[in-house]
């Protein structure tokens, strides 16, 4: 009895909700996929079975997976007859279901479903008498029926959690609420969040976890205090733990800077990495991947510039990568050395490989500095009296010259004398730089620049302040042109290679803005785009637009910190103490994809997160997939919400689902005799027609993932 009954649609209703996490990589991973899933469709189909079975009950099929619905087709990958009963493996993976005697969702054959219920027997006195087969569906009482119906839902919620028992007893590898680094003028930057820092409660009920998840509970917290654009964001309690042991207690309220256009509101936290290389570089153009000696994927950095890695390894041997990350920063214009760790089946060596530095690759334009728009709490600026929408004009008598490049120049004096443009009037503002101060920013759409040592952050105009001679944007862009536009061209060999390297989506059009994609975006996209690639700008002058192309060149003594290492990110092993704790978190955990799911869908009927979110099978292959790649208990945890999404989803009042099926039958015993026929059967289809909809929606939202459109 799948959704409810007949050939329903039980796992047409298990709506992705994830963002893509990596394509299935490996055949074993899609065995494990297929198992996971089959094994949740068959446990939901198994409980209306026995359900069924103890009332009474004829089960003429039990299925997993549907008939085709073309007649030239085989009508199942495998079957057989086993007393009463057909099982099988139906050739459309996309659901279950249990047929029994007199329960049909399809109003098409509802008339010959109720004939085929139908028992002709002969009274003493000689009269033929039409009875319900005892054994039928519709035979049973309302209680018995109300039974079968929710036994599915019931028998998902309690593997559930005997599932995710079994991931926390083997050991499940979490992404912990490390820090790796903190966005500038973002507001963890702002309350002084540094790399290393855990956070270890979120809100003051309950006790501190040290295995609070990145993704589930802080990413989910983050997201729920303010997903709807122009509702207001509530602040997060968090307690923090530095890396030194020390505990605080800081309310955060998430910047809302990005929601218009990406539905989110943000921190601005990157989550921790290791010392471990997913790749030795992501781009061959990139310094990294000419470090002498070569490195190598899964090489592990044990030391930078001779300084061992300071931290915690977790259980694979990983340490937390900041201090690599913090050389980048550190040392950008020099020559680093990394000691590597290399274990090969021959056994382990360990060897030192230089990095040179990466040169900063320019369209030959320099951008205007913004304001400033961050102030960290108990900053050197903060005690100088800076001030958010301050423009920083001079630093010790020198012009700021390129704002994006300005971090890396500031001067090493103990006290900076600056220059700020405040109302329209100059102020000349002492401040005192503090050296121990260390945190690797991280780029992206919304990021600012921020001079660390004062605690400061501003924003980078799109406006053109100073244009480089002898460079191709000399003979077309002039001071005070206004990028609007942004696109990546290459042809050829250059158009393929591209594509490869960078992605399908590479030559986009990009709109810039004041607030999501800045020229710091753009300058990122420019070191990362390599050779054969033209950019395209499209330019603002006297209210007039006019396209220019341009290519990159690198700039002689400045350089960009990413030098192109890709580091694997740091997870650590959550092992329950006892089988007896691993259940109870798996409760804990059923109910929170319970709660999750619920919420999800709270969001979605209001409007709060927009349908294009929705996913439909190939999502939740491919989050199946990278999740199997990340070991059996991770694939273990996602099954867990797959079924709680099962669960919830097919208990909704919505005829041809378990919970529509359910209304009706409340119905039944309310009033003592069932809703009218014709009713039923109008509503069942208008609904079967309503959730094919939906599907082909979701199947589309798939394909758009997949193909980058």
């Amino acid at each position: 009895m799948g959704a409810g009954g007949g050939h329903s649609v039980d796992t047409h209703l298990i709506l992705g909700l994830f963002d893509i996490g990596g394509l299935l990589q490996t055949l074993g991973n899609f065995g494990k996929v297929a198992l996971g899933i089959g094994f949740v469709i068959f446990v939901h189909e198994l409980g209306h079975f026995l359900a069924a079975k103890a009332c009474g009950v004829k089960c003429e099929k039990f299925y997993v997976g549907f008939d085709p619905p073309l007649r030239f087709l085989p009508s199942a990958l495998f079957k057989f007859q086993w007393g009463e009963t057909e099982y099988g493996l139906g050739i459309i993976p996309l659901g279950g279901y249990v047929k029994m005697l007199g329960q049909d969702d399809n109003p098409a054959r509802a008339a010959e479903e109720a004939e085929r219920t139908k028992v002709v027997t002969t009274t003493p006195d000689g009269k033929e008498r039409v009875e319900l087969d005892p054994r039928s569906y519709v035979a049973k009482s309302v209680p018995q029926r109300m039974l079968i119906i929710s036994a599915g839902v019931i028998m998902n919620l309690i593997s559930a959690v005997f599932i995710a028992g079994f991931a926390y007893g083997f050991g499940v590898n979490i992404t912990p609420v490390e820090i790796a680094g903190t966005s500038p003028g973002d507001p963890a930057w702002v309350h002084n969040m540094r790399p290393g820092d855990k956070v270890v409660q979120i809100g003051d009920r309950g006790e501190p976890d040290e295995h609070l998840r990145w993704r589930w509970e802080f990413q989910q917290e983050v997201m729920k205090s303010g997903i709807s654009d122009g509702d207001p964001v509530t602040p997060l309690k968090l307690k923090i733990r530095t890396e030194q042991g020390e505990e605080r207690w800081e309310q955060i309220k998430p910047t809302d800077r990005q929601r218009k256009t990406r539905q989110t509101v943000t921190l601005g936290v990157m989550a921790i990495q290791s010392n471990r290389l997913l790749q030795p570089a992501r781009f061959a153009h990139m310094t990294a991947a000419k470090a002498e000696p070569a490195l190598e994927p899964e090489d592990r950095v044990i030391a930078v510039n001779g300084q061992p890695l300071k931290g915690t390894a977790n259980d694979l041997g990983d340490l937390p990568g900041t201090d690599i990350n913090d050389a980048l920063v550190h040392h950008v214009d020099q020559p680093i050395t990394l000691t590597i760790e290399r274990t090969r089946e021959e056994g382990t060596t360990t060897f030192d490989s230089v990095i040179a530095p990466n040169p900063l690759q320019s369209v030959g334009v320099v951008m205007e500095i913004g304001p400033v728009v961050g102030i960290r709490l108990g900053s050197p600026a903060e005690s100088a009296g800076f001030r958010e929408g301050d423009i920083i004009t001079s630093i010790q008598g020198q012009p700021v010259g390129d704002p994006i490049t300005l971090p890396f120049r500031l001067p090493r004096d103990e006290t900076l004398e600056i220059v700020v443009r405040r109302d329209d009037q100059e102020q000349t503002l002492q401040v005192a730089q503090d050296f121990s101060r260390w945190n690797v920013a991280y780029d992206g759409r919304g990021a600012r620049c921020g001079l660390e040592t004062i605690g400061l952050a501003y924003a980078i105009t799109n406006r053109v302040a100073e244009v480089l001679p002898d460079t191709a944007a000399a003979e077309s862009i002039k001071p005070g042109d206004v990028v609007i536009r942004f696109q990546q061209l290459a042809s050829g060999d250059d158009h393929k290679a591209a594509l490869e390297r960078l992605g399908p989506n590479y030559n986009s059009i990009i709109e810039l803005d004041d607030e999501e994609v800045t020229w710091k975006y753009v300058n990122g996209l420019i070191q990362e785009a390599g050779a054969g690639i033209r950019f395209r700008l499209t330019i603002l002058r006297d209210k007039k637009e006019s396209e220019v192309e341009l290519t990159a060149a690198p700039l002689a003594n400045e350089y960009f910190p990413d030098r192109g290492l890709t580091l694997a990110p740091l997870t650590r092993m959550h092992i329950a103490e006892s089988w007896g704790e691993a259940f109870q978190l798996g409760v804990r955990e059923t109910g929170e994809k319970v709660g999750e799911v619920w919420s999800v869908l709270t969001m979605l009927f209001t409007g709060k997160v927009p349908l294009r979110n929705l996913g439909g099978p190939v999502l939740i292959a491919t989050v199946a997939g990278a999740e199997a790649n990340e070991g059996l208990s991770r694939l273990l945890l996602f099954l867990t919400y797959l079924s709680a999404n099962l669960a919830i989803l097919n208990f909704l009042p919505i005829p041809v689902l378990d919970g529509g099926h359910m209304v009706f039958l409340m119905w039944e015993g309310a009033v003592g005799k069932p809703m009218n026929e014709q009713v039923q059967q109008w509503a069942t289809f208008g609904a079967f027609c309503l959730l094919m909809a939906l599907m082909v929606f979701v199947f589309t939202n798939d394909l758009q993932r997949l193909f980058g459109s």
